[in-house]
């Protein structure tokens, strides 16, 4: 072999690897989304409080709203992060608006 085949080689090998890499770290991320859960219940807990219903039928709104909430994220596939548990980075797919649009709808259903 003469000095270039093993240039050749070394090139192919090198940029493999690192194509590999960039894919798997793509893969891996893909599989992570972060939601803010403290704000879709803060805004459910304004929207019940502010309805001019029984403290039963209040609990029993919010119950199922829990629920809805607990079944939606379970849809999911990989790992669903709570937004202020996540230290730093952009590298996490933001769910919030999605679930926020999903919960409405089943709330729409419910009533």
């Amino acid at each position: 072999m003469r000095w270039y085949d093993y240039v050749l080689v070394l090139v192919l090998v090198v940029s493999s690897g690192v194509l590999s890499y960039f894919s798997a770290i793509r893969e891996i991320e893909s599989r992570f989304r972060v939601v803010d859960i403290v704000s879709l219940i803060n805004e459910e807990k304004e929207r019940i409080i502010k309805a001019d219903l029984p403290l039963e039928e209040k609990e029993k709104k919010f119950g199922e709203f829990l629920v809805n909430l607990e079944k939606i994220l379970n849809s999911y596939e990989g790992l669903v992060l709570i937004r202020q548990a996540v230290v730093g980075g952009s590298f996490y797919e933001d769910i919030t608006a999605e679930v926020r649009r999903k919960l409405k709808a089943k709330g729409k259903g419910a009533h």
